[in-house]
């Protein structure tokens, strides 16, 4: 019990005299840290960690770039998370003003530090990671107005343009074309994925962000095949390729053209050469000659570039300015392959995934395939036979006939039933219902006789002197195969005891042999049944002159063992109780509720002679 004055005083509570003291300071409860603190925690130790890494790589830029995409995903996705922490959760219901006034402070928060990060030499990934939360602030900000997913894509090309012709940046364009493009795909693919099957559903994702690795796969051919380790002289000569001029439209960078390409002669071509190209193009564009407006800018255009170039030490001015104009597509090409690099990764993770589904995919499914077929294959067989039977002894029992024959089929009739029964309601109860059970027999009985009814039939006939040689032969048919199939049925019914027999036996031997003790009674009453069974069968053996090969069901021993120990594992690994409970319950079940078709891939045809 707590007293009053203790009760008053958080933190000190009342405690047993047998304890040692009346009271005693309780430790105070430290509240665990917010969900804020944890997001900014792990922001920072990922940044510092890539700050690492970038710095172990040395002071070449693109070194440090190819070798912290590693950790670029990781960064990525803590900025965004910690970004996530101050905007709004969408709901089912009108969003308040204030979560459009939380989305429009964090968006232009993020506007301006990504803008002030733009304009300094920093870490491309870093640049990257910043415009991911940008562009998840847009998005949120989209989602507030509930509209439908396929219609946030308008908006989205206009904030992607918006870079482009407005804030006149073309990295912060790249950079969010990509994002953009990353975006689509997944939509793509979860659109299609709704209508696509298995396994072309994994390769949804590959074929959708295929576009993102054309910026990486160009950057990559002119880095490697056109400058390669040629170094400062492919750099000079980096405004003559045709891929960098087809880069340049591509990606929209801005070329001027220099004075050589004005008076169109080759670079640093000689004096005498650029003589003759301003009279050629003096000749066509002289205001004197040509009064179109049009003209007249150009010539003084042309006039303005032959001047420069036979200025004394113009020749070294423009190599010079060509080389600095060199060296800055230069660094947009490695800037441009730097920040699709990170796609590449995510391309190359979204290939294996596919691969490893598909492979899991297709092993699975062909092995429960195998298993599946197996299981229809024995079931069907198994059931087609029964019902086989069925009709067969109806047939032969009302023929009339006397003898071992027909006194052992209508022994059996009554178990049969049984069992045809339990597997109309267990495993074929969609396929086979009650009425259609009944017809599928009747139909069997007909194709037995011939075609005949066998409601307006004797059951074959052939009894008398005055019986036609086709009714003698359908009698023969039909006694032939009553006696084939009541032998089929006796013989089954011992093996489904002796795989009950043998399970016992994995129990007892190799699990439990306390069990031995505790399933006596039942063991003893399997023997029994298996024994009766065996003398039956012998004595119908020896009136159809017909012999049993039971030595080489017996000699399937391992192979049974193997199968019943696989498919039980889980059972035979059930704690005590529950296991004798359950094999008491199976062992006392009749014959034909044993799944013996659960491990065995057809129905046996069991040897006769």
């Amino acid at each position: 019990d707590v007293s009053p004055a203790f009760a008053a005083r958080p933190g000190r509570q009342r405690l047993p005299r047998q304890v040692g003291s009346k009271t005693k300071q309780a430790p105070k409860r430290r509240k665990p840290p917010s969900k804020l603190y944890r997001r900014m925690k792990g922001m920072l130790w990922q940044i510092g960690l890539y700050a690492v890494l970038v710095k172990a790589s040395g002071k070449d830029a693109a070194a440090a770039d190819y070798s912290s995409f590693l950790v670029a995903g990781q960064l990525r996705s803590g900025v965004k998370e910690f970004t996530k922490e101050f905007l709004p959760t969408p709901t089912w219901h009108k969003e308040p003003p204030a979560s459009f006034l939380r989305v429009a402070v964090v968006g232009i928060a993020l506007y301006f530090a990504f803008m002030s990060l733009m304009k300094t030499e920093g870490d491309v990934f870093i640049k990257i990671s910043m415009a991911d939360a940008l562009y998840q602030t847009f998005c949120v900000g989209l989602s507030l107005l509930h509209m439908e997913e396929w219609q946030t894509y308008l908006p989205k090309i206009a904030f992607v343009l918006f870079w482009r012709y407005f804030n006149r940046n073309l990295e912060c364009f790249l950079i969010f074309v990509l994002q953009f493009v990353s975006d689509l795909s997944s939509f793509a693919t979860k659109a299609v994925g709704k209508k696509m099957r298995r396994p072309w559903i994994f390769w949804a994702p590959v074929l959708f962000n295929l576009p993102l690795l054309f910026p990486s796969m160009f950057t990559s051919y002119i880095l490697f095949n056109e400058i390669g380790t040629k170094g400062e002289k492919a750099i000079k000569k980096l405004h003559t390729k045709p891929s960098v001029k087809l880069f340049k439209k591509i990606f929209g960078v801005s070329a001027e053209k220099t004075y050589y390409q004005i008076l169109g002669v080759p670079d640093f071509a000689d004096e005498k050469t650029i003589k003759k190209a301003f009279r050629s193009h003096s000749k066509r564009l002289h205001p004197d000659k040509n009064p179109d407006p049009k003209a007249a800018e150009l010539f003084m255009t042309i006039k303005d570039a032959y001047t420069n170039l036979l200025k004394q030490g113009s020749q070294e001015d423009q190599m010079m300015k060509q080389m600095e104009s060199n060296l800055e597509d230069f660094q947009i090409i490695q800037r441009v392959g730097s920040m699709s690099f990170t796609h590449v990764f995510e391309f190359v993770m979204h290939v294996f995934g596919a691969v490893f589904n598909t492979f899991k995919y297709m092993t699975r499914t062909e092995r429960v395939d195998k298993v599946h077929q197996a299981k229809t294959v024995y079931g069907q067989q198994e059931w087609t036979t029964l019902l086989q039977s069925q009709a067969s002894i109806e047939v032969f029992i009302r023929s009339g006939k006397n003898g071992k024959v027909q006194e052992q089929a209508t022994k059996w009739l009554h178990p049969l039933k049984r069992a045809i029964a339990y597997k109309a309601k267990t495993t074929f109860k969609a396929i086979y219902p009650e009425d259609k059970v009944k017809e599928e027999v009747h139909q069997l009985k007909r194709r037995l006789l011939g075609g005949k009814d066998p409601n307006s039939t004797s059951g074959g006939g052939g009894r008398g002197a005055n019986s036609s040689p086709e009714e003698r032969r359908t009698a023969e048919r039909v006694e032939k195969a009553t006696t084939e199939l009541v032998a089929f049925g006796l013989v089954h019914r011992i093996v489904h005891l002796i795989h009950k027999r043998v399970l016992v036996e994995v129990l007892v031997e190799e699990f439990s042999k306390k069990s031995e003790n505790d399933l006596d009674k039942e063991l003893r009453d399997l023997n029994d049944l298996i024994t009766t069974y065996t003398e039956e069968l012998d004595a119908f053996g020896e009136a159809t002159d017909l012999a049993f090969a039971l030595e080489d069901i017996l000699s399937e021993d391992g192979k049974v063992r193997k199968a019943v120990r696989y498919h039980f594992r889980k059972e035979l690994r059930m704690r005590e109780p529950e296991r004798l409970e359950w094999i008491k319950a199976l062992l006392q079940a009749p014959w034909h509720e044993y799944d013996m078709g659960a491990y065995t891939e057809g129905l046996a045809k069991y040897s006769m002679s």
